[in-house]
């Protein structure tokens, strides 16, 4: 049970609870062959994020969440970088 705690306590660590990454993360998880041993949750969460989330992001957003963010930030009628600036102020 404890272990089972550690790992969504992860997954809410890289998504910020953000729904659509937490889903995504919890179904990895589910999809996921590869055993996770006590003690190593957050080595083996940070596998499983890097593997499939951020490396060749482009080829696994599947579906097109990602993607999706990057061509509304860049095709936005807003300069990029105040943008950016309204998404870094929203986060804090």
């Amino acid at each position: 049970m404890i272990a089972i705690y550690k790992v969504i306590t992860k997954v809410l660590h890289w998504t910020n609870g953000q729904p659509f990454l937490t889903q995504k993360l919890c179904q990895l998880i589910c999809n996921s062959s590869s055993v996770i041993l006590a003690n190593s949750e957050a080595e083996w969460m940070e596998n499983l994020v890097a593997i499939n989330v951020i490396d060749n992001w482009k080829s696994q957003d599947e579906p097109k969440h990602l993607i999706t963010i990057r061509d509304r930030i860049l095709n936005s009628h807003l300069q990029v970088n105040k943008l950016l600036e309204l998404y870094r102020q929203i986060l804090h």
